[in-house]
């Protein structure tokens, strides 16, 4: 049996779908398995157990037309899989599996991973085994002011305001600032900022952190996945459609109207979040114990 995961999201989107593939592997031990992801994660994704990877381009992806999807995706050789589960709900991902396998649709308000499983019959969050670098970690503490929502419309709101990161990291002392390859305006603010261009190696140097602090984005997910102690920041998302029960979080605007603002696509048009500078420096410390 040869099973297709699509899974094509951000760094978040694939961390949260790598249960599904633990459960895969359970429900059908002798089938192969191959994952079509973005190349930004397909790194992430080699690190599990998975038997093959396709990558692609999804930014160049959602730009070409439905029938250019098609050619592209059966010249990759996706037609011959027995069974696909397409993790999207975007329409334009049908493209890739037309006709064919099961499709995924969140209920909102739910974590993610446990949609991913349901599609397929499982009920057990199970994180894969990953193959990680052999690297240390010279910190105390893993604090990630940065993600790719810094650059996108709308998704800088989920950001704690980058005052609050330096704060803490003064209170705290030792800390790493850990961020991306797009994260250089972090040297801006911190001395001890580290930008990682390998996903695996960020998840090892988390996982023996003391605590990781981070918002609702990539880095986030990559904590959690570590297994570290993680304490993230939310406003505009509700934390439990994003992290598992467990996972400590402080959602900011506990009184404002308009939280949660995302709708699953879009973001209110603020001039400022005003529910993440309600969390203070205070309750992050307190979080962390």
């Amino acid at each position: 049996m040869k099973i297709l995961i699509v899974k094509v999201g951000a760094i978040g989107d694939v961390v949260m779908a790598l249960p599904t593939l633990e459960a895969a592997r359970r429900k059908w031990p002798e089938a192969e398995i191959t994952w079509m992801c973005g190349k930004r994660v397909a790194p992430l994704v080699r690190a599990t157990d998975i038997d093959r990877v396709v990558e692609v381009d999804e930014y160049e992806l959602l730009r070409k037309s439905p029938l250019e999807v098609i050619r592209a995706i059966y010249k990759a050789g996706c037609a011959e899989y027995d069974l696909v589960l397409r993790l999207h709900h975007d329409w334009r991902y049908g493209a890739l599996t037309v006709g064919r396998g099961a499709r995924w649709k969140p209920v909102p308000g739910r974590y993610h991973a446990y949609e991913y499983l349901r599609m397929i019959g499982a009920q057990e969050l199970v994180w894969p085994e990953l193959e990680l670098p052999n690297v240390e970690l010279e910190a105390d503490f893993v604090l990630a002011p940065g993600g790719d929502v810094r650059t996108e419309p709308g998704k800088a709101l989920r950001m704690w305001p980058i005052e609050k990161y330096v704060e803490l990291d003064k209170r705290l002392q030792n800390c790493l600032i850990l961020g991306g390859p797009k994260d250089t305006w972090l040297y801006d603010y911190f001395e001890n900022v580290y930008l990682s261009e390998d996903l695996p190696e960020s998840v090892a140097l988390m996982k023996q952190a003391k605590a990781v602090v981070a918002h609702d984005s990539g880095p986030l997910h990559l904590g959690v996945l570590s297994g570290a102690n993680v304490i993230g920041l939310f406003g505009p998302t509700m934390p439990h459609e994003k992290v598992p029960p467990g996972v400590k979080t402080l959602w900011g605007g506990e009184n404002l109207s308009c939280r949660p603002c995302y709708d699953g696509k879009h973001y209110d048009n603020c001039l400022k979040a005003t529910c993440m500078e309600e969390i203070t420096v205070d309750q992050v410390i307190e979080a962390i114990g």
